[in-house]
């Protein structure tokens, strides 16, 4: 997925509100999906093995795509999961797409699955961390290529227990369908030799990388995880119990150089400045509360970023995931999911953001001459907001203080909160 040094490759995919006046639209989604008693579940799995997955000790007698299968099934069964036959392994081979493989069909999408219709309605699917359940999407379709409305990532096993930073195979692109960029992705998974190769998902990716986490190929001789879904549909309902509340946090669906007073929004302001007022701007566009509140997410060399917060999270996304609880989060661990939705509601299949900021919330070697340049001969360290883990902030990436790329906006206010929106309207938020 990262590109070499001073080189910014964007795949883009978003799903838009229509304009400001239905922003809460998006809030609701999350209340609007199924409860875990009601909806399906997807887990990693706690086993590991290469890609001929007829090797792993829980695959039993099956081979290829089906061992995958069985070794959902198995784990399914010893951790004490309901229905644990209706397990899917989140895999496509030269005969399958996983995007079939979830509504519990075998074929290809371009051939409808082998339906009169192409199927929509898998999911939507919960993670169980502990007693805790985290949605992780709502339906297939809106899980894909252009849409990629991931709500947390796929790092939870079956036991309970999270993984934050691992990967899984899946052989499939970011639009459920078999990746053969590589050829058959480990002998249609039959082969755990090193000169064959298969795409994989990370368990800190949202955007495209929860399924496709990019770069080359994925020797079959490494171990890795499998990811694993019901295969089935539940009917939405609401509200749910997963009504977050805190403050706000996007990345901007505007973007400039590392020059900051020349974007547009800085309304004439320099520097750090620029960055608050560029924040500011788009939230006032958008609708969102108490958009004065807003400050980029930005270091220089005199402050750092975490030292421009006041209050102490907890930070939302637009669409009401939990990104982190309070500083410390953002700046010694792991984000509960990423920054990949804008102030619009709009969700973003992965790009960069100008921070100048390592993951401990410090300085970091490069930020575009305190955020006033825009030369090609300076560079700005950046972090890819569709990740969760250290390179939300901290990329290894180094791009030139010339590339267009977006900043991200937190707001510093006390604590915010909302009625649910029944009104379809921003109006209900107040503050305590």
């Amino acid at each position: 997925m990262t590109p070499s040094a001073k080189a910014v490759t964007t795949k883009e995919g978003e799903l838009s509100m229509n304009n400001k006046h239905q922003y809460a639209a998006v809030f609701v989604l999350l209340s609007l999906a199924a409860t875990p008693s009601q909806g399906l579940r997807a887990f990693l799995s706690s086993a590991m093995g290469s890609g001929d997955l007829g090797s792993w000790p829980q695959a039993g007698s099956a081979i290829g795509i089906d061992a995958g299968d069985a070794i959902c099934v198995s784990l399914a069964q010893s951790a004490g999961l309901g229905n644990p036959t209706s397990y899917r392994a989140w895999l496509s081979d030269s005969a399958s797409d996983a995007y079939c493989r979830v509504h519990g069909l075998f074929g290809k999408v371009a051939d409808d699955c082998g339906q009169a219709t192409l199927p929509a309605a898998a999911g939507p699917w919960f993670l169980i961390e502990g007693a805790q359940p985290r949605i992780f999407a709502a339906q297939i379709p809106l899980l894909l290529s252009p849409h990629y409305q991931v709500f947390t990532p796929a790092q939870v096993l079956e036991t309970g227990a999270a993984v934050v930073q691992d990967e899984y195979w899946t052989g499939t692109k970011q639009d459920g369908t078999n990746d053969d960029g590589f050829g058959n992705a480990c002998e249609d998974w039959t082969s755990g030799d090193s000169g064959d190769q298969a795409s994989i998902g990370s368990t800190a990716g949202t955007g495209i990388s929860w399924t496709d986490a990019g770069g080359s190929g994925h020797t079959c001789s490494l171990q890795q995880r499998l990811l694993c879904m019901q295969a089935a549909s539940a009917a939405p309902v609401g509200p749910s119990a997963f009504y977050s509340w805190g403050r706000l946090a996007f990345h901007s669906s505007a973007t400039g150089s590392g020059r900051l007073q020349t974007w547009p929004q800085a309304n004439g302001l320099a520097g750090l400045a620029a960055g608050d007022q560029i924040c500011r701007t788009l939230a006032v566009g958008a609708g969102l509360p108490h958009p004065e509140s807003f400050k980029a997410w930005l270091s220089t060399a005199t402050v750092d970023a975490r030292d421009r917060f006041q209050h102490d999270g907890p930070w939302i996304r637009p669409d009401r995931t939990r990104i982190a609880s309070n500083i410390a989060q953002l700046t010694h661990g792991f984000l509960n999911t990423s920054l990949n939705v804008n102030e619009l509601g709009d969700y973003r299949g992965g790009s960069y953001a100008w921070t100048g900021t390592t993951l401990l919330g410090a300085v970091n070697e490069n930020h575009c001459a305190d955020w006033t340049s825009a030369s090609a001969g300076l560079d700005g360290d950046v972090g890819y907001y569709a990740f969760a883990d250290s390179r939300w902030t901290d990329d290894p990436v180094v791009t030139n203080c010339s590339l267009a790329l977006s900043i991200y906006c937190l707001q510093d206010l006390p604590l915010i909160f909302g009625d649910g929106f029944e009104a379809g309207s921003t109006i209900t938020w107040t503050l305590p």
